[in-house]
């Protein structure tokens, strides 16, 4: 028996109300205020992703990234297979 690690794609949206001049405006203060500090977001569920499209990838591979992000000079905590 093998060992797989699965990515089960989760979407979430939320809705921010921002006052602005455009839609490109509009798209910044979201973005600025999303990083903004003691933002407290209140995402809500939307969707899975159909699992067809889920990324599969063996233990043995999942070590692998796992190891080569442990090298990186600026290591990430973020591991995409």
């Amino acid at each position: 028996m093998n060992k797989y690690k699965v990515k089960v794609i989760h979407v979430f949206n939320e809705l921010l109300d921002v006052e602005a001049e455009s839609p490109e405006q509009a798209q910044e203060k979201a973005k600025d205020l999303l990083v903004s500090e003691g933002y407290q977001g209140a995402p809500q569920y939307e969707t899975t992703i159909p699992p067809e499209n889920w990324p599969v990838i063996t233990q043995e591979e999942f070590d692998k990234i796992v190891a080569e992000h442990a090298k990186q000079q600026e290591p990430s905590n973020i591991i995409t297979p």
